[in-house]
């Protein structure tokens, strides 16, 4: 995991490392993870070197000289949805913005009597980042295959054959349809819509009466007999990500 420290302050940045790494010690279940972070003095700086998912976080002041904290989190936001954003700030003014730019946290300086603030948005991204690397196995040719979480579009059966929709390409899998169903569903992001088939609610657009309409234009069936309960777990859903 890479972590880039934005903040005109090298006494703030070192608090933000030190906050990190004793948030890193605290939670033993990312005991294995490590940890690179970069500093930068300013967002000029910082935008010199950025490559889109270069960084899986950042810690971003909101108060700097020319390019704010927000500057940089609307070019970043922009770029790379999977870049999670923490802003540092010694003023709530700008909180309103964070939700502009899809801040996962807003911890105010002093740091050091903020940890809690702190802990509690790095659960969040944690949470976000766990959910973006995980995946089942797929058998595919007589081999098995990872597939990511966040490739899949929908997983069907379809001439009782079982086809896995992925961003770029189709994938026709052998095996059981309730043991694939059954690693997807325990993921929160899966809904079954209708029978024998399973989308990834981050890639639905809209939905009408009978159809959810998807990212890539295409349109998938909601069950009549379980329309209300598809919507609501729908809508439980869309509403959550939205939640900081």
């Amino acid at each position: 995991m890479r972590i880039a420290v934005i903040d005109d302050n090298s006494q703030d940045r070192k608090a933000a490392i030190t906050l990190a790494k004793e948030y890193f010690i605290q939670r033993k279940e990312y005991e294995n993870i490590q940890i690179f972070f970069d500093e930068y003095h300013s967002g000029e700086d910082f935008l010199k070197s950025y490559i889109k998912g270069i960084y899986d976080i950042l810690f971003l002041d909101i108060y700097m000289k020319s390019l704010t904290g927000i500057d940089i989190a609307r070019q970043v936001s922009l770029a790379d949805e999977n870049c999670h954003i923490i802003f540092f700030t010694s003023s709530e003014e700008h909180y309103p913005e964070s939700y502009e730019v899809h801040a996962k946290g807003y911890v105010t300086k002093p740091l050091k009597e903020s940890s809690f603030a702190f802990c509690n948005a790095m659960d969040y991204v944690m949470k976000q980042l766990s959910l973006q690397f995980s995946g089942l196995t797929i058998f595919l040719n007589g081999s098995e295959v990872f597939c990511s979480f966040k490739e899949i579009l929908y997983f069907e059966v379809n001439n009782r054959k079982l086809y896995f929709h992925l961003l770029e390409k189709t994938f026709e899998v052998s095996g059981k349809y309730l043991d694939y169903s059954q690693e997807l569903l325990n993921d929160t992001r899966f809904l079954e819509c209708y029978r024998n088939l399973i989308i990834n609610m981050d890639y639905i657009q809209n939905y009408d009466e009978d159809n959810f309409l998807l990212k890539n234009n295409e349109r998938l069936p909601i069950s009549r007999r379980k329309k209300q309960m598809v919507l609501n777990q729908y809508m439980k859903y869309f509403l959550g990500k939205r939640i900081v």
